[in-house]
């Protein structure tokens, strides 16, 4: 489904990633950990192609549905749902997709970030709907940068068993490790994936 060989990537003479490689097939769940600032981020956004590597080869046979650690993206002006449908269109889903999507999630969407303008959110509100943003396609891989950012304990709770429990594979970074444990998540340290 996705596999990376020998990335790497620099910004100037610091070297964030070296030597990756890894292959995630179609239901695998891996959880990626380490510390802030390791390279999490980078990687994320090299296997989605937000950013470019400097080396290295990445195969992807998937539909992917993207949750960047920061929720910049939305349209401050808009209301959540009408985000929501916004982003449905760019990624081919219909408004039935997107209703299906409030439906399924109702426990972390509430009326208040469906029907306020994005400007308003607080960061809970904005992990909330960045988390259903990615889901509306159905994509067979999720790749998810600290989803658990900014959430209170009964959506972190909500969350963890969606992705323990869904479909297709599933790629996250966090430095919530702790919380993953009880999960079917394959763990796997930053550092010891990131061969120097």
């Amino acid at each position: 489904m996705l596999s990376a060989h020998k990335l790497s990537k620099h910004f100037g003479h610091n070297k964030i990633i070296s030597n990756l490689s890894f292959e995630l097939k179609a239901s695998d769940k891996l959880l990626i950990s380490g510390a802030n600032g390791c390279g999490k981020s980078t990687l994320a956004k090299i296997l989605v192609g937000v950013l470019s590597q400097d080396s290295g080869a990445i195969q992807c046979e998937a539909s992917m549905g993207w949750m960047p650690a920061q929720s910049e993206s939305f349209f401050p002006e808009l209301t959540g749902i009408e985000n929501l449908y916004a982003f449905a269109s760019f990624n081919n889903a219909t408004k039935l997709d997107v209703e299906r999507s409030i439906g399924e999630h109702s426990k972390i969407l509430s009326d208040d970030i469906l029907n306020s303008r994005f400007k308003s959110f607080s960061s809970g509100m904005r992990q909330k709907l960045n988390f259903v943003r990615a889901l509306l396609h159905r994509p067979d891989l999720l790749i998810l940068d600290e989803p658990l950012a900014h959430l209170d304990d009964e959506s972190r709770t909500y969350v963890i068993s969606f992705l323990a429990n869904y479909h297709g594979g599933v790629l996250l970074m966090s430095h919530f490790q702790e919380l993953w444990k009880s999960s079917n998540f394959t763990h796997l340290e930053f550092g010891a994936l990131n061969a120097s």
